[in-house]
């Protein structure tokens, strides 16, 4: 009986910290995906002037944003099971960038801007 109080008493006092560790790795998990969707969207934006499919702007908004690229697959190489896998994320990524470059295109051809503006 003595073993089971002090079982309990031990998981209470150690999964709490354990608990908080999970939510701060997600806050940070969140914080870097953020960062990176944001950039390839605002570099989206800046490039889809130049009039080249968005599959090339797509690719070029990669290139210009490689800092939070590298930030989000080292993160993810580090904690592989909290994401999806690499080439599932660079998949992710290019397909946001292709959006926001339909998306600006949208904006101009129809006038409705929804998806256009990049905080």
């Amino acid at each position: 009986m003595r073993t089971l109080y002090f079982g309990i008493f031990c998981s209470l006092l150690f999964c709490p910290p354990l608990l908080a560790k999970s939510e701060s790795e997600t806050a940070r998990r969140d914080e870097i995906i953020g960062k990176a969707v944001l950039c390839v969207r605002r570099a989206a934006v800046r490039l889809e002037p130049s009039e080249e499919t968005p599959q090339s702007i797509a690719e070029a908004a990669m290139w210009a944003c490689t800092n939070e690229r590298v930030s989000l697959l080292n993160y993810n190489s580090q904690h592989p099971s909290s994401s999806e896998s690499s080439v599932e994320m660079e998949q992710n990524y290019r397909f946001i960038a292709i959006a926001q470059v339909v998306g600006v295109r949208l904006c101009k051809k129809n006038r409705d801007c929804a998806y256009a503006s990049v905080p």
